[in-house]
């Protein structure tokens, strides 16, 4: 179980909150979970996608919590298909969920609480759609609202309320035993802060596509390969730069002078690190270093540097240890950062937005940027050639390029951008030419195609049965690393050590594409040699690991971060607790429960929402319950006596 809350945590919560303890919505109506939007058993209207006795869950609703899903995930990315919700088990999940909750519902019925309307409007008020920008109620809001329609019914409201508030209450008493003590907190710190290191091995077979596979994945959507359209520009951009601050050369000055670097940091640095003095771990050299990092690369041991503007910030650094790759004589560093972020004042910032709009809108009245920059005391550059792939764009400053690319994307000939916002300027431009997309045949970008297909295969049902397989071999037959090697000479392995790490860091600049969560649960109670795997890589890579060091926390760690960190850490175990509590409850809830009422769900319906195929042998109607169902007692609604509810009140 502690497994799987780890794997499904955030489905799990996310779940747990929108369905079982899910908001009151207000606007366009009454309640979002009102009785019209549900249906009741045997009416017309769609077919539900399951029934909890004759309570039925409509396709509407469902249909609801799966796009909320995947909005949800979208934004971490590329947004999932309903299929993928129903390969990867979400959305029988999210409909599991939705049973426990119509579960759920019978049993605060059965509570009966007492609830008077007084505490029930006081707790609509508390909705966000009547909270300000800084979550505080907002009476004018809330007045608009009650005098936006004198015919809503009320008791509808007052119902929809009741079963709400109800079941919050409910839940808070089915979580409320949950204690979180001492030491689990501080062994959870420990368990954070303690730092290992180990030997591994990666297994992940080359592959190698035949003809047919890559003109198979070129041929999936030959799009992909062309070439992008192609914009030339005329602009004219507001500059957002500052000012270089006096801070940036004193603060050189007195780490030359011989003041503690590490305190510099903690005291001046806008850095990620600065709490920690400004602590790196190796930086190595890579084809794409930025400026800054070029530079501190290049500093000797116990310099430090001149201040380094880049993207906008100054970056000051003192190299503490240098080490040298035996195998490519490339030299990394260890070293401290101070990193100083320059801001405009509110009023200056608005000033030159004003003004970056006010260009916008001239040039667009007046169909000429040339005028309306020199109006503005401005000048007008071109660029030619930008495209959706474009890294450098002329005239452009690199830190620019990602925004001003993305910004004139759309934009039709002849037409302007909005104001486009970039990291240094601000950006008005028109488009003066457009060249269409050019289609390259396979030959032309046979390499690219290639690594396409490679993933593909990487990413196959076969690919990873096969790995699963060897992984268990070897797991069988090798008890260490030189076992392992030895066991599949075929694949070349080789064993690698990792920088020391904590299960809150990250091995993606080792090439370790392991969460290191996994590697310290395998690894972070035992003591140095022991050996574990297969671990599954995000890559579909498999991984088998040695322990070589172990650290835990120093008496400074415990002095400085624990203090810091064991409100954090009771708050996040105690939310654990409660979230356990109630998934043991609505399992629970759910066998004794489905003894009395019949569940079903209509594998129909599903699929057609899903749009996956039925399967040969499905049932249409899976019963997970044979017995006759239970009728479901809902409190009753007078709908021939309208209650007008409250006035409009400050």
């Amino acid at each position: 179980m502690v497994h799987l809350m780890r794997k499904y945590k955030k489905s799990i919560l996310t779940v747990l909150i929108v369905l079982i303890i899910g908001p009151f919505v207000v606007w366009g109506g009454y309640a979002g979970r009102s009785r019209a939007a549900r249906g009741k058993s045997g009416s017309t209207g769609p077919k539900p996608v399951a029934t909890v006795g004759n309570v039925p869950i409509v396709a509407a609703e469902f249909e609801q919590r799966l796009n909320a899903e995947i909005e949800r995930r979208g934004k971490g990315g590329e947004r999932p298909s309903r299929q993928d919700l129903a390969k990867d088990g979400t959305a029988e999940r999210v409909l599991d969920s939705m049973i426990d909750s119509s579960l759920l519902t019978v049993e605060v019925q059965k509570a009966d609480f007492t609830l008077d309307k007084t505490l029930l409007i006081e707790r609509l008020k508390k909705e966000a759609a009547f909270q300000d920008d800084k979550g505080n109620f907002n009476p004018a809001l809330w007045n608009s609202w009650i005098g936006s329609d004198q015919g809503r019914n009320w008791n509808v409201i007052y119902e929809e309320l009741r079963g709400q508030v109800g079941r919050e209450l409910f839940v808070r008493e089915v979580m409320a035993s949950a204690r979180v003590l001492e030491t689990d907190l501080r062994k959870q710190f420990e368990d954070n802060h303690t730092k290992i290191q180990i030997r591994y091995v990666k297994i992940d077979p080359d592959i190698t596509p035949t003809e047919e596979q890559i003109k198979a994945e070129y041929d999936k959507d030959p799009s992909r390969y062309q070439l992008p359209e192609k914009r030339n520009v005329e602009f004219a951009a507001v500059s957002l730069a500052v000012a270089r601050p006096a801070l940036v050369d004193d603060v050189v000055k007195r780490a030359r002078e011989g003041s503690d670097f590490a305190e510099l940091a903690k005291q001046n640095s806008q850095g990620p690190d600065a709490e920690k003095g400004g602590e790196m771990d190796w930086v190595a050299p890579s084809p794409n270093d930025p400026d800054h990092i070029k530079a501190l690369l290049a500093l000797p041991v116990g310099a430090a540097s001149d201040p380094i503007e880049s993207f906008g910030a100054y970056y000051i650094y003192k190299v503490e240890q240098e080490r040298t790759d035996e195998k490519t004589g490339a030299r990394s560093v260890k070293a401290r950062e101070i990193v100083i972020r320059p801001k405009l004042d509110d009023a200056e910032l608005k000033a030159r937005e004003d003004k970056g709009g006010q260009l916008f809108a001239k040039a667009k009245e007046t169909g000429d940027l040339k005028a309306a920059a020199t109006e503005a005391g401005l000048t007008v550059m071109t660029a030619q050639g930008v495209a959706t792939d474009s890294e450098s764009i002329e005239n452009v400053a690199k830190e620019d390029a990602y925004a001003f690319r993305n910004g004139v994307a759309k934009v039709a000939l002849d037409e302007f951008s909005e104001v486009i916002k970039a990291r240094g300027n601000l950006y008005v431009a028109k488009v003066l030419q457009i060249d269409p997309p050019v289609q390259q045949p396979l030959e032309a970008v046979k390499d690219k195609v290639a690594k396409d297909a490679i993933e593909t295969l990487r990413r196959s049902p076969e690919r990873t049965d096969e790995l699963a397989k060897l992984g268990d071999k070897l797991a069988a037959e090798a008890h260490s690393l030189p076992e392992v090697v030895a066991k599949a000479p075929e694949l070349k392995l080789e064993i690698k050590e990792s920088k020391e790490f904590t299960r809150r860091d990250f091995l993606f600049s080792e090439q370790i594409y392991v969460q290191t969560v996994e590697v310290y649960d395998a690894l972070g109670h035992k003591e140095p040699g022991a050996f574990a795997g297969p671990l599954k890589g995000f890559r579909g890579d498999l991984y088998f690991a040695e322990l070589v060091k172990k650290t835990g926390p120093d008496e400074k760690s415990w002095q400085d971060d624990w203090p810091k960190e064991e409100e954090q850490l009771r708050k996040g175990a105690l939310s654990a607790k409660r979230s356990q509590l109630l998934m043991d409850y609505l399992a629970d809830l759910r066998e004794r429960r489905g003894k009395e009422i019949a569940i079903t769900r209509d594998y129909d319906q599903l699929n057609k929402l899903l749009g996956i195929g039925k399967e040969e042998g499905d049932q249409t109607k899976e019963k997970e319950q044979a017995k006759e169902p239970a009728p479901l007692q809902h409190a009753p609604v007078q709908s021939h006596k309208v209650d007008l509810g409250p006035s409009a009140s400050e």
